[in-house]
């Protein structure tokens, strides 16, 4: 076959796929109660943005939040490409990622770390972030059906997610932003 018919092939096989997706969650997912979690999710989380967010420094921690979210969602749908873990129940049946987690609950966690001591060692609340997204959220998550790991340990986010938030703290402490204050 010539490398137009593949690359036909393999659409076609993808809009299948994505069509099949979309009629299970339909059937499967939609207002269950694990998708009425993932709403109530976002909606504590956005609110808990807008606390956080509600002085000078809001733009500097919506900035790290931002990035935050950017780099977590990448790093997820890189994992779930390769076949590392999977998540069931999406909000979205879009997204092959748990969206809440990514863009909200990760990035709202950073952004309350940012923002609570803000001259506190980094690398003390990078490890309490490490700590708590590896071996409570994601197990708890797992626990919940929402999360599979398939090829992945827990202890392999650890040192992921402490890299994570040191770059959203070198992020946020950029020069041409107004400083944190407690």
């Amino acid at each position: 076959m010539d490398t137009q018919t593949v690359f036909e092939k393999n659409s076609m096989l993808f809009r299948f796929a994505h069509q099949e997706k979309f009629q299970i969650w339909l059937d499967h997912i939609l207002f269950t109660w694990r998708w009425w979690l993932g709403i109530v999710i976002i909606l504590i989380c956005l609110w808990g943005c807008y606390q956080l967010t509600r002085n000078e420094s809001g733009n500097r921690l919506l900035f790290a939040g931002f990035f935050t979210a950017l780099v977590a969602t990448c790093l997820d749908l890189i994992g779930v490409f390769f076949g590392l873990w999977d998540y069931r129940y999406e909000v979205f049946p879009s997204i092959n990622t748990y969206l809440p987690w990514d863009l909200l609950v990760v990035p709202t966690l950073v952004m309350a770390l940012l923002r609570i001591k803000p001259y506190a060692n980094p690398f003390v609340k990078a490890l309490v972030l490490g700590a708590f997204t590896s071996f409570i959220g994601l197990p708890l998550l797992d626990w919940m059906g929402l999360y599979e790991p398939l090829h992945w340990n827990y202890i392999y986010s650890f040192p992921i997610q402490v890299v994570l938030y040191l770059l959203a703290d070198f992020v946020s402490r950029r020069g041409k932003f107004a400083p944190l204050r407690d």
